[in-house]
């Protein structure tokens, strides 16, 4: 069965950071102090990054992205309002507040791995009564789709699943950080992408196997999600419907490509796969071009500056055609 095609309206509710990177030999233990081979500043937050994403899939007029959340007052705010609005992203809904712009301390090895410490800043001022502001400006249709992450206060996530839901739009949720989310959230959400370690926060399973993958899936379908998927890094992804028909259940490999940082790989993927989604592809189509799009962005250093375009991920699709989703 395929999914219909739905108009290009993307919203993203989510953070917005300034990324401190680190680049080092190996991370440091407790106590330990070791020298570091680069340091640069540079555009994050799970929010901005799955915003900034979308907009280098989206060709001229083939979709409006919408990024709802908070920023300082400070330079870094100034200067996120600006990038973002050249990367075509509508900034109408981005709220100042007096705290500083949210910033990520990124630790990062010599294989790509990648250790984050977030201080939320602007993120964390993002309140009910923000929000019920941003719920009469937008148009949640139904032919929308939403894009949610766990970076701004949970309680504002899950009033806006509420809302978007009621509204018959589309919502892809990004359980990360992992945390504690009520029963009737789950329910209202069509996809959920946990990576391995938050699915193992949330159903005690780290899916390393199909067998594992489909078992923690059941989890998230017996609290009504519709949709999971679960991103499993250089082993590929797996996507899971709730339908009782079980013919949308798959597994894709990922692309084989030369790693160098894998921050924001999982926004991308999010990303690709609402874009896949949206331009009317299947699941098991739209979990290939969502490998392929998480798998470029850890081709370079940086959150969004490998955030590949629609041309790249089409010639990588190409290069690759025997890796395909396997049916379970």
């Amino acid at each position: 069965m395929r999914n219909r095609p739905v108009k290009q309206r993307f919203y993203v509710i989510g953070s917005i950071n300034i990324d401190l990177n680190l680049t080092m030999d190996s991370f440091p233990l407790a106590g330990e102090t070791v020298s570091g081979k680069s340091f640069t500043v540079s555009f994050g937050g799970k929010g901005a990054n799955q915003a900034v994403a979308l907009s280098r899939l989206c060709k001229k007029n083939q979709g409006k992205i919408f990024l709802a959340g908070k920023t300082g007052w400070d330079e870094y705010g100034k200067g996120y309002r600006k990038y973002l609005q050249k990367n075509l992203i509508d900034t109408r809904f981005l709220g100042k507040s007096p705290e500083p712009t949210g910033t990520a301390l990124i630790e990062i090895d010599r294989n790509g791995a990648n250790r984050i410490v977030v201080v939320p800043g602007a993120n964390g001022d993002v309140d009910l009564h923000w929000w019920n502001g941003i719920r009469k400006k937008c148009r949640f249709y139904q032919n929308s789709v939403s894009l949610l992450q766990l970076e701004i206060p949970v309680m504002v996530v899950e009033k806006a699943i509420q809302d978007i839901h009621q509204s018959q739009g589309m919502i892809i949720l990004d359980p990360a950080p992992a945390c504690q989310l009520e029963k009737k959230t789950w329910s209202s959400v069509d996809y959920v992408t946990p990576n391995q370690t938050e699915t193992l926060f949330y159903t005690g399973i780290y899916p390393d196997s199909d067998s594992e993958a489909r078992t923690a899936a059941q989890w998230f379908f017996e609290r009504g999600v519709k949709n999971v998927i679960i991103k499993a890094g250089g082993k590929g992804s797996w996507v899971f419907s709730g339908s009782t028909s079980g013919d949308e259940n798959w597994h894709c490999p990922a692309f084989p490509v030369d790693v160098i940082d894998t921050t924001a790989a999982g926004d991308s993927f999010n990303a690709g796969f609402a874009y896949a989604l949206s331009r009317g592809m299947a699941s098991k189509d739209a979990l290939r071009f969502a490998n392929a799009v998480g798998g470029l962005s850890t081709t370079n250093a940086g959150a969004q500056t490998s955030m590949p375009d629609q041309n790249t991920v089409e010639e990588i699709l190409q290069a690759w055609p025997k890796i395909v989703p396997r049916r379970l």
